[in-house]
């Protein structure tokens, strides 16, 4: 299924905006004075009012109903990392994580552009289906978009640990807040992602025995092996973090590994697509 020109175009301009907010960003660590962060922040509000015009419009259009295929996939996650930051970004004021997290948003929203649609595979008829579809992958983009944020701070650690050995005092490194700071970030949005991820696998696994949309033996599926794994593999870097078995740039090492594996989880077996009829 085609887009309408007017979603073309929304969609069109949020990833320009996303574009210009990424040059924005990256001239910001450069020249902090010249390059203000106010102006980047509403350079990235915009690119977001943008991705959630299209969002709102592609709904609508279809009558109040989701298709989620590869493409509407990637771009509802990255709203999703959109909007966390935006809360992250409030919340603890780290000017220099857009810079961060503003690559990967691109690299996923211009990638997701180009693909043409598809069609679902998933259909999701009586209420109560929708109620747990949407119980299942609202937690479930939630817990990608923290975890790919875990990624943005985790190459900001290791730049900064970078700039402390090698005595850098740049504007880059004045712009980037100490290490036990992003480190300590870094696991309080591990820890959110890895609880959204528990409700997202307890209910998926939940309405995989219940619809039988997996067949019988839905536990052996690809994605639902991995998705598992994927979660054991994050309480596993939580416990480890928790009990201090692991610190600073081994427990940055793990999360930018687990992160592979959601990426090969999410990209490299089959996506669950939906379809809900209002």
């Amino acid at each position: 299924m085609g887009l309408t020109p007017f979603e073309t175009t929304t969609l069109g301009l949020a990833v320009v905006a996303y574009l210009v907010s990424l040059a924005w960003a990256m001239a910001h660590l450069a020249s902090p004075r010249r390059f203000t962060i106010g102006l980047g922040r509403a350079l990235i509000l915009g690119a977001f009012g943008a991705h959630t015009l299209y969002l709102l419009l592609h709904t609508v259009r279809l009558g109040g109903s989701w298709i989620l295929d590869i493409k509407e996939t990637f771009l509802l996650l990255t709203w999703c990392i959109t909007a966390i930051y935006i809360g992250l970004d409030r919340a603890l004021k780290i000017p220099s994580l857009a810079a961060f997290f503003i690559p990967i948003n691109v690299l996923i929203t211009v990638g997701a552009a180009s693909l043409s649609f598809q069609s679902p595979d998933v259909k999701v008829d009586s209420h109560a289906d929708r109620l747990t579809f949407l119980a299942h992958i609202i937690p479930a983009f939630v817990s990608y978009a923290a975890f790919a944020l875990g990624l943005a701070l985790g190459v900001m650690y290791l730049i900064q640990e970078r700039q402390l050995k090698q005595k850098y005092t740049g504007a880059m490194f004045r712009g980037l807040p100490p290490l036990e700071v992003i480190e300590r970030t870094a696991q309080h949005v591990v820890a959110a992602g890895f609880v959204c991820l528990t409700v997202a696998l307890v209910v998926g696994l939940v309405r995989a025995q219940w619809t039988g949309e997996l067949g019988p033996n839905w536990f052996l599926q690809n994605k639902v092996v991995f998705a598992v794994l994927t979660w054991l593999t994050y309480g596993s870097l939580m416990h480890l973090k928790l009990t201090a078995t692991v610190v600073g740039r081994r427990f940055i090492y793990l999360t930018i590994a687990a992160f592979l594996l959601v990426l090969f989880t999410y990209i490299g077996t089959p996506t669950l697509l939906g379809e809900a009829h209002g």
